[in-house]
């Protein structure tokens, strides 16, 4: 009798056991769910923000090319204009 009570308990006790251990392990799983989650929105966070830096740099370079080019013709008309006034100044001196 005494036996059977201490198995009987023993039983109780390791199915409380085994109860808290398969609660354990579903937390455990629910836990690396919402980490992977988290691991896959941090990635396509990082995807996008990729991609943007890729775009910045782009157009970066592409101002820079524009503002050299602008640049370029500044300086042509420059000295296109100086050109134009030399050839003035030397009409009216001539004339």
């Amino acid at each position: 009798m005494i036996f059977k009570s201490r198995q009987e308990a023993n039983e109780e006790e390791l199915n409380r056991q085994r109860q808290s251990l398969h609660e354990w392990e579903k937390k455990l799983q629910d836990g690396q769910s919402r980490l992977l989650e988290g691991q896959k929105l941090l990635n396509q966070t990082e995807d996008v923000t990729n991609k943007k830096e890729c775009a910045l740099k782009k157009m970066e370079i592409d101002l820079l090319a524009l503002k050299q080019q602008i640049e370029t013709e500044r300086s042509l008309l420059q000295q296109s204009e100086a050109d134009r006034m030399s050839k003035i100044s030397g009409l009216t001196i001539s004339v």
